[in-house]
């Protein structure tokens, strides 16, 4: 139907997938002071945190190839796994990633993670505990500069209009899409329909969603120019539907809404 959502959103998706399939937790960002027996994570915008209550040599090992499993599940095959400790070394060889990994790390309890001169990943290891950071900005240059179209897919924004009577619901359409990721814009002006189209196009954003008080929703596609008719329940009905997902997309292995799929 419509994609609201860009690249960064699409790594944090890949992330959150990766993660999981670890067998960690998502949970807010806080400061644990006991972690025993805990595997957990959480986003915060700019960072993946990934920690475990656990440090033994096959959890250091783990939490490395957790990076690089992130790497290579978002298209990332030449990167760099710099470690400075022979046992996490021979383990990372043993896990299949003889190729990536380096004895070239300055700290035994450390290791980072990097691509086309890019530190995208940092690890730390004490003695109760093992926990990784995913910097996504510098995630994000390393897959620019390996050839991924990062400026292309990134999410334009869209702006949501409210006919007479109808703020309530544009208000709560735009809520819904924000937070779920989604660049979303409330017209807040006095102006008509068309002066919020001029200042859609002005702004170069991709799409108006038009609410009116009886419930109708038009979404004007203006990349795809094209004018999709639905109702609020409908639109909204799809968070319920598949996990909170704005894109109104098939899921597949294609689908590039940025959103947790499966969560």
């Amino acid at each position: 139907m419509i994609n609201l959502c860009g690249k960064k959103k699409e790594v944090q998706d890949i992330l959150w997938t990766v993660f999981t399939s670890f067998g960690f937790s998502e949970t807010e960002e806080v400061k644990l002071i006991d972690l025993h027996n805990k595997k957990l994570f959480y986003l915060n915008g700019d960072e993946a945190v990934v920690m475990s209550g656990s440090a033994t040599a096959k959890q250091r090992a783990e939490m490395a190839a957790l990076c690089a499993e992130a790497a290579m599940a978002n298209g990332l095959e030449n990167f760099e796994i710099s470690v400075c400790d022979a046992a996490l070394y021979d383990l990372l060889v043993l896990f299949g990633f003889e190729k990536m990994v380096r004895m070239n790390g300055e700290n035994e309890t450390k290791f980072t993670v990097s691509a086309n001169n890019e530190i995208f990943a940092r690890g730390v290891f004490t003695e109760k505990e093992s926990s990784c950071t995913i910097l996504i900005p510098s995630f994000l240059k390393a897959l620019e500069k390996a050839g991924a179209d990062i400026k292309g897919r990134e999410a334009e924004g869209s702006l949501v209009f409210a006919e007479k009577n109808a703020e309530g619901l544009a208000y709560d359409v735009a809520y819904n899409l924000r937070v779920n990721g989604c660049i979303i814009e409330y017209y807040n002006e006095d102006g008509n329909i068309e002066d919020a189209e001029k200042y859609t196009v002005d702004k170069g954003l991709s799409c108006i969603i038009r609410v009116y008080a009886d419930g109708k929703l038009l979404i004007k596609d203006f990349l795809k120019d094209e004018i999709t008719e639905t109702t609020v329940a409908d639109f909204l009905g799809y968070y319920e539907e598949d996990e909170d997902c704005c894109c109104h997309d098939h899921h597949g292995d294609d689908c590039d809404c940025g959103h947790h799929h499966g969560h």
